[in-house]
């Protein structure tokens, strides 16, 4: 944790928060000061509480204020000192912070957080323990399952392919719990997947109405999942009626619960709950643990909860990484002996040797991991450096980017900040230059919005010489040298905007991306339209537009949800704890057709091996010491 690094304002935050709970405790103690300060810093990069056990006796190791201690105090008088302070509470008090029998410090929002999660999750499992062992006394799986294996092989053929099934075991799953957790990296086939388990559902009802609803965290990622829903749909096996009664449309997590104006809280919570039999939430690496908290609160008893994404990506921008503690520590794909022998029953076929593990149930048999990917094929060097920095195979991945001949991977060594737009003009002209065509042609909107996904630079800082900020500045330079673009005034024709800010009453969230037009040309009043996931498009007055940026680059984290064919992946001139092995694979995961990285080996080398450890006690409290170690 590196306080300093953070804005002054923000630091002042943390100083506030020390200042004012300190004097509510009523004692003005350093100890106490020093803890407020670092429990809210830790908060800030993403952490659900302090591990007093790792700082205390030791220097601290950021900015802190004057007023605070240079070296933690000794473990057991500092938490005698907070135990005895009337705002520390232990787990279950209403205290402003919360310290817990493992020496965890929270503050109170985040630790009801972390049990709302804890407790739906366990309360699910024990629920299903209890009714899959009553439907079997009484023969109602049995029952329930006729006919499914049939099903499953029109849905999911497997020809002459011989072994385990993940998509078909991800099905079954999903019709046993009530939850189910279905991770992969792209190209594994999680949304077709979830599609087929919806139409399993439907089938299986036999006619009662399925109440379903699909969402995801930004409008972004919502519209990627109902457009792919969509295409999905055109090649599913099913009758007219099931494929009718699953759902397109698919909306952000705020919208699905109803945003309140002005409150952190929503209109769909425990007292009212959503009105739905299944839910399917997409990308749900980016869902924080406050917003876990939220939804899961409104979803009623009974209806499934299906997360689908990648526990490698990047963890949220708020507190917690929680589908990474959901998914656990080790290798998945490893179930209880109880469920690997009814899976075996029901698809026919021998799971491998290593996948029953543990003699208990528990989240283990709840989730698992695609691994057939249908975008890479063994010869993909995108593929093949993804799944090498999931290994934290750092010489395995400089290996394949020094020696690559192909066109799908290359690596550049980053120019100076004053060469940049010699190095990269021929780069951003070529990777823009379909885009530019379809707008001096003015030809169908549609085609033009697909050209300019075509190609997408990502950065991995906002900020400085090689942040995203400069970069739209050095592209709108460079195109415009070209004469492609004319970049007379701000809304000048071209321009693509990215939304940074939720609006509501417009319904522009963030990370919708629009594009700058005129309607009748030059001469007229410029408009910016975006496109709805159902193809249809809207326009907007751009004074009206909330908060936003120029969008031919952006950051790493702002590209979670989204994939291009082509992307350019710039990396800074120095080291940033922001460089990390899961910021490179999410970058790298964007390209559905080549990558180019420009950035020094030594600080690709460091980012390598540099991976995001965000403090929590969710996975210790649902996966205790059942799961092996840590595969990365």
């Amino acid at each position: 944790m590196n306080v300093a690094s953070h804005p002054p304002d923000l630091r002042a935050i943390d100083i506030h928060l020390a200042r004012f709970l300190t004097k509510l405790s009523g004692r003005d103690r350093p100890e106490i000061f020093l803890a407020v300060f670092l429990v809210s810093a830790a908060a800030r990069e993403g952490n659900v509480c302090l591990d007093l056990t790792s700082l205390a006796g030791r220097p601290i190791l950021v900015d802190t204020p004057d007023s605070c201690p240079q070296i933690a105090p000794e473990l057991e008088e500092w938490c005698r000192i907070l135990r005895d302070s009337r705002i520390v509470g232990k787990p279950g008090d209403f205290t402003p912070l919360i310290l817990d029998d493992h020496l965890r410090l929270y503050l109170y929002r985040y630790w009801d957080a972390e049990k709302q999660t804890v407790d739906f999750f366990k309360r699910r499992q024990q629920y299903e323990k209890s009714q899959r062992e009553a439907g079997r006394e009484s023969g109602a799986v049995s029952r329930t399952l006729l006919g499914l294996k049939n099903r499953l092989d029109r849905l999911f053929p497997r020809g002459i392919a011989e072994g385990a099934d993940w998509q078909q075991i991800a099905a079954v799953l999903a019709l046993f719990n009530d939850f189910t957790i279905i991770t992969g990296s792209p190209g594994t086939g999680k949304t077709t997947t979830v599609l087929k388990i919806l139409a399993l559902l439907v089938e299986q009802a036999q006619g009662r109405p399925l109440r379903m609803a699909l969402a995801a965290p930004t409008g972004k990622a919502a519209a990627r999942l109902q457009e792919a829903i969509g295409r999905a749909k055109e090649t599913l096996d099913c009758s007219n009626a099931v494929i009718a009664a699953i759902p397109q449309n698919a909306s952000t997590l705020h919208r699905l619960l109803g945003s309140l104006s002005d409150a952190p809280s929503f209109r769909h919570n425990r007292r009212n709950p959503l009105p739905i039999d299944v839910l399917i939430v997409d990308e749900a690496s980016m869902v924080d643990l406050p917003l876990m908290a939220k939804l899961i609160a409104a979803i009623p008893e009974g209806a499934k909860l299906i997360l689908i994404g990648d526990r490698d990506q990047l963890a949220s921008v708020d507190a917690g990484a929680v589908l990474g503690d959901l998914c656990g520590r080790g290798p998945l794909n490893r179930f209880s002996c109880k469920l690997g022998r009814e899976l075996e029953k029901t698809l026919e076929f021998a799971l491998p040797g290593d996948t029953r593990l543990a003699s208990v149930s528990g989240m283990q048999d709840h989730i698992v991991e695609l691994v057939k990917n249908y975008r890479f094929g063994e010869g993909s060097e995108i593929g093949r450096v993804s799944m090498a920095i999931v290994r934290n195979d750092v010489e395995g991945v400089m290996a394949i980017m020094k020696d690559s001949h192909s066109s799908d991977m290359q690596w550049s060594p980053l120019p100076s900040a004053h060469s940049l737009e010699t190095a990269f003009t021929e780069t951003i002209i070529k990777g823009f230059e379909e885009y530019m065509q379809h707008l001096n042609n003015e030809g169908e909107l549609s085609i033009l919005f697909q050209s300019f996904d075509r190609f997408r630079i990502l950065c991995a800082l906002r900020e400085g010489p090689f942040g995203a900020a400069n970069i739209n500045r050095l592209v709108e330079n460079i195109l415009r040298r070209d004469k492609l673009i004319k970049t007379d005034n701000r809304w000048y024709i071209g321009r693509p905007v990215m939304i940074m800010k939720n609006d509501y009453q417009l319904r522009l969230f963030n990370g919708d991306t629009g594009i700058i037009l005129s309607e009748g040309g030059n001469r007229a009043e410029p408009v910016a339209l975006f496109r709805d996931p159902a193809g249809t498009f809207r326009k907007f007055p751009p004074p009206m537009l909330p908060e936003h940026e120029t969008a031919f680059a952006m950051t790493i984290h702002k590209s979670q949800g989204s994939e291009f064919d082509r992307i350019m992946i710039i990396l800074p001139d120095r080291d940033s704890p922001l460089l990390t092995r899961e910021l490179l694979y999410t970058a790298i995961s964007r390209a559905k057709k080549s990558v180019s990285i420009w950035g020094q080996e030594t600080l690709l080398r460091n980012a390598l091996a540099r991976r995001i450890v965000r403090t929590s006690g969710l996975w210790e409290a649902l996966w205790g010491f059942t799961s092996e170690p840590d595969r990365r």
